[in-house]
């Protein structure tokens, strides 16, 4: 008497793209790193060392993204029977706290540069910085033109830091050449340091919800079961989830009470429509059941709606 229904998504996350574009962006950023970390320890630029370390742990947050975007397109097997997708919310996870990580060091040095200030070339780090700004957003245009999954979004936001980082050390460079004001070059490492920072804490916070299972944030839960419940043909639902499997990927299951299950197929199909159109939701596994199977239903399950008409 359990029936089950299933939709899948048929969204391509375009896998394949986003692995050659991470890869492209990880050889630039390579090279452009060992320019700037060479060129900062010469001017004696903090900003530049900063931003050039910051690169450097971009490439491997690149690398990192580069090996989950392949491996995400691994198939479902018995033991993983949803596929590999969510590697790519896991890489961006790693990305994201490797990130915060990162800025404690490079604050640290900061603060210590207040009350050791050393000579910092001006010039040098002017030419240098102008130069990564270029070379920084050609790389994030170049991102940016990919499918934006979780792992996209988590390279993305590197890359936003490396060109924050750019432009922070550009005006150091242009401050200290026409003023000999060094004590500038701590002040704007601390200013990328709050751009990663801030920049990082909306993706985690977010790739924090995925690996709960929690409701997407433009999901109301309350919103589909009152939507659901409009349908004069549906008596109750009850155990409904929602939650996010992979980037672009949401998932459904629930508990329809019905009166009559031969209109069964014609009520699913609604279900499946309204959830597609209104939600994003491709993917649903929805259970019918009767007035008389309520008396054996388990009302102790997880977050879940008990009400019928």
């Amino acid at each position: 008497m359990h029936q089950h229904q299933h939709t899948h998504s048929t969204t391509d996350h375009h896998t394949t793209s986003n692995s050659k574009r991470l890869t492209i962006c990880m050889i630039l950023l390579t090279i452009a790193a060992l320019i700037e970390a060479s060129m900062g320890w010469l001017a004696g630029s903090l900003a530049l060392l900063t931003d050039a370390l910051h690169m450097s742990s971009d490439v491997l947050a690149l690398g990192l993204a580069v090996f989950a975007a392949w491996y995400a397109k691994k198939p479902a097997t018995a033991r993983h029977s949803y596929g590999m997708g969510r590697m790519e919310v896991m890489a961006a996870l790693v990305n994201a706290l490797f990130n915060i990580a990162l800025v404690i060091p490079m604050m640290w040095v900061a603060f210590k540069r207040f009350t050791q200030p050393e000579p910092v070339s001006g010039a040098i780090v002017s030419v240098v910085a102008l130069m990564m700004i270029v070379v920084t957003l050609v790389i994030f245009f170049i991102l940016q033109r990919g499918e934006q999954t979780l792992n996209m979004r988590g390279a993305v936001i590197h890359v936003l830091g490396d060109v924050a980082g750019s432009i922070a050390a550009a005006l150091s460079g242009i401050i200290i050449y026409f003023t000999g004001w060094v004590i500038v070059d701590p002040i704007l490492t601390l200013l990328i340091c709050a751009l990663i920072i801030m920049s990082t804490w909306r993706l985690l916070r977010e790739t924090i919800v995925v690996l709960m299972e929690g409701v997407p944030p433009h999901v109301d839960l309350h919103e589909i079961y009152n939507d659901l419940m409009k349908d004069e043909s549906i008596l109750g639902v009850y155990d409904l989830h929602v939650w996010t499997l992979s980037s672009g990927k949401i998932m459904l299951t629930a508990q329809v009470v019905v009166d009559d299950l031969a209109q069964w197929t014609e009520i699913l199909a609604k279900i499946q429509m309204h959830l597609a159109e209104h939600y994003e939701i491709t993917h649903c596994t929805v259970q019918p059941l009767t007035s008389a199977m309520l008396k054996t239903h388990d009302k102790n399950d997880c977050y879940s709606y008990h009400s019928h008409k």
